[in-house]
């Protein structure tokens, strides 16, 4: 069994690629969008794991504001509860975080 490569798909080295570029961004921005409603829940749990983990960086939370146009109601309010889980979970280790302007 073969493992992937955990480099970006658009090429570049990790390094390189420390901000996300439209290559690498677009593709899993419609995923939140899909005519799936399976794949439009299980991607916004893994995307809520991620970023409430801290290992996505902060300009992924922007993929929550797809689901402004979400069909089903009780995913928009999922959608809005893992954003505000998210920005509360970053509040809170700025906080906690001497040296990043904490209050």
């Amino acid at each position: 069994m073969t493992r992937k490569d955990p480099s970006p798909s658009c090429g570049k080295s990790r390094e390189h690629c420390s901000y996300l570029c439209y290559i690498c961004f677009s593709p899993i921005l419609l995923r939140l969008q899909d005519s799936c409603y399976h794949v439009r829940v299980r991607f916004a749990e893994k995307l809520h794991k991620g970023l409430f983990s801290m290992k996505l960086p902060l300009e992924f939370m922007a993929i929550f504001s797809l689901a402004a146009n979400d069909p089903v109601r009780e995913r928009r309010t999922g959608i809005k509860r893992f954003l505000q889980l998210n920005i509360q979970r970053r509040r809170d280790f700025i906080k906690q975080t001497p040296g990043l302007g904490g209050w």
